[in-house]
């Protein structure tokens, strides 16, 4: 099919929808509590990818995508973020920063052999590193004297499978869906459909994401977050 055994390049944008957690690990010293759910809208998700063909259907990918917000909330109790105190009633300010780096190589696992057919089934062999840094401040607070920051990241494989049907040599519906963890000391997931149309070097794209993610909990502090909604994108096929 005209999308196979080509090296492309694309660019995506993402309207997210979520509120990533911040709580505090088993690891914490603190006695006050940690836990938060991030404020603010997501701002629109970027992303990126290049496609390298591997052999036969098979295909090698790197994609990335970075997502940030920030808003303000009334600590509603005394709280602790990365070790800075914040008393009740401080108005606070929070930001974060989701970035998500993939490796993929899809293997085409049925049909064998292919022949005329235009469903694909792939199977989905995966790394994936996911970073998460946020920041807490409170200006007019008599505790919260610096700034509260810091970052989290969980890197794991991710396994999954894929189905793709070519509705004709220019259109194309798929599916995919991978993940990975180990309890207690992280997770990542994403799920994905999209319809894709090919005019000669170039392809369109929309569909939906859903991302899911948390970091260690045996650590000082930990966070974890479900995110989704529609994208669109176009992708550029070189040679």
């Amino acid at each position: 099919m005209p999308d196979e055994g080509m090296v492309s390049v694309g660019i995506s944008g993402w309207i997210l929808s979520g509120q990533p957690i911040y709580d505090s690990g088993t690891e914490s010293a603190s006695t006050e509590t940690s836990h938060i759910r991030m404020p603010g809208q997501p701002k629109l998700g970027r992303g990126a990818e290049i496609g390298l063909p591997a052999g036969g259907h098979n295909a090698l990918r790197l994609s990335y995508f970075d997502s940030r917000a920030s808003g303000n909330f009334i600590a509603p109790i005394n709280l602790n973020f990365w070790s800075v105190p914040f008393s009740q009633g401080d108005q606070t300010f929070a930001d974060y920063r989701i970035r998500d780096v993939k490796v993929s190589y899809e293997f085409v696992s049925w049909p064998y052999p292919i022949g005329s057919r235009k469903i694909r089934v792939k199977t989905l062999w995966q790394a994936q590193v996911v970073r998460m840094n946020n920041d807490f401040t409170a200006p007019l607070s008599t505790t919260a004297t610096i700034p509260a920051s810091g970052s989290k990241t969980v890197i794991l494989p991710t396994l999954g499978m894929g189905v793709t049907d070519y509705l004709s040599r220019n259109l194309r519906v798929e599916a995919n869906a991978s993940g990975f963890m180990i309890p207690h000391h992280g997770a990542i997931g994403d799920v994905d459909v999209m319809a894709a149309y090919h005019v000669s070097r170039l392809e369109l794209q929309a569909g939906a994401k859903l991302f899911y993610f948390k970091t260690s909990t045996h650590a000082d502090f930990y966070m974890k977050g479900l995110m989704g909604g529609p994208f669109v994108g176009v992708k550029f096929y070189l040679f």
